[in-house]
């Protein structure tokens, strides 16, 4: 059995060989390979799983190291078969870490809404795939995204993919999701997991130039959904729930801005992407600091300690809703621009969304707040403060992250 920095070692191994086959642009056994778009993503979930192995993890934990295995595989899979193969079988060791690990009683009914969810929304996407004239199409994606004739098999990988984001309306399961898994599993659903659906998108639809959304109205709609995500988020008092939904409102952000295919938008959508990761979870992670001392999820009950925990959680709000100097702030920039030219009515949507972002932000940072100093005796212990100052300094990345990654 593999200790705990074993397995750590194993997954530097992993990204050094990933780097490797970056650089060199070498396939890897004709059925992976590694693009800029997949590089990025898989370092996503290499950073953060090693981070919760050594925060979270004394023994080993199997289905947490197949779950990143498999989500590993699914980054990297240029065959659609075993893009799709991997893709759902993602859902299995999730289910298992809530359903284990949980300590809900409603742990159970979270699981459930996450396989149904999840598996009916894709069955039509498998159900399409295996009954294709043509057995070619089966297996390369790529084959399939220079093909113009399939646009229903697009249409069912699109609705696959909007429910793993998840989007407003096929979101129910995310929040019971989040409420019941443990920090890490959150971690990880938030931060790689849903970027499984970000990843087909933009990987099977974004990259599809017939299948472009030319349509300003779908654009505001999904526009929309993002502004009654967010003010969800106002009229909560769960923490947990107010970091789920404020992912579901970002997601669906994100795909109200696929139908503008040019690079800069392109690029813009995956580097705010990442950073959504890396933000979202750092949220989970202080909120179980918090909740650890509190034993409260309450925004009225959940109290910082220290000055430092305040300016903390300030950094992570302004990183919530888009602030410089944190590199979602420049990649929403590009969008707005990207807007502006597509339509003025989108712009007006899209300043509305991030006017309702940035309420809720400085909302939980009201409530967190406090100048008395609660539960002085526990102080946080120096891991709590690497791994922090960790997460924190990835959601900072330089904006040249822009100019070294481009995926069309």
């Amino acid at each position: 059995m593999m200790s705990k920095k074993e397995n750590m070692l194993l997954l530097l191994i992993i990204l050094f060989f990933i780097m490797l086959f970056y650089q060199t642009k070498n396939m890897i056994f004709t059925s992976f390979c590694v693009d800029n778009m997949s590089f990025l993503i898989v370092s996503l979930t290499l950073v953060l799983s090693i981070i919760m192995m050594s925060m979270f993890m004394e023994k080993h934990n199997y289905a947490f190291s197949f779950l990143i295995m498999i989500l590993i595989l699914t980054f990297l899979s240029n065959k659609m078969i075993l893009f799709y193969i991997f893709f759902e079988l993602s859902i299995a060791p999730i289910f298992m870490i809530i359903f284990y690990k949980g300590k809900q009683y409603e742990r159970l009914k979270a699981g459930v809404y996450l396989m149904i969810y999840t598996l009916l929304a894709s069955f039509p996407f498998l159900f399409y795939i295996l009954n294709l004239e043509d057995s070619s199409m089966v297996w390369s994606m790529n084959e399939l995204i220079m093909n113009k004739n399939h646009s229903l098999l697009l249409f069912f990988s699109y609705l696959a993919f909007l429910t793993k984001l998840p989007v407003f309306f096929l979101h129910l399961w995310l929040p019971k999701a989040h409420v019941e898994a443990p920090v890490y599993g959150s971690m990880i659903l938030a931060g790689v997991m849903l970027k499984l659906g970000t990843f087909g998108l933009m990987k099977l639809v974004l990259t599809t130039y017939m299948i472009k959304l030319t349509y300003t109205e779908l654009s505001v709609i999904f526009i929309y959904f993002s502004f009654i995500s967010g003010m969800v988020c106002l009229f909560s008092n769960d923490l947990k729930v107010m970091i789920a939904f404020s992912s579901v409102s970002h997601m669906t952000f994100l795909v109200s801005c696929m139908n503008m295919m040019n690079i800069e938008s392109s690029d813009a959508l995956l580097i705010n992407a990442v950073s959504h990761g890396f933000i979202s979870s750092n949220l989970f992670f202080v909120l179980n600091v918090i909740y650890e001392r509190s034993k409260s999820r309450s925004i009225f009950l959940s109290k910082s300690w220290l000055l430092m925990m305040n300016s903390w959680i300030l950094l992570l709000c302004m990183s919530n809703f888009s602030a410089p100097p944190f590199i979602s702030f420049f990649s929403e920039i590009l969008l707005l621009f990207n807007f502006l030219s597509f339509s003025e009515l989108l712009l007006l949507f899209t300043i509305a969304y991030l006017m309702v972002s940035t309420m809720y932000s400085l909302y939980v940072f009201y409530c967190m707040k406090t100048n008395k100093m609660f539960f002085l005796s526990k102080t946080l212990e120096v891991k709590e403060w690497k791994i922090m100052i960790l997460l924190i300094i990835m959601s900072l990345m330089s904006v040249s992250v822009l100019n070294n990654f481009s995926i069309m």
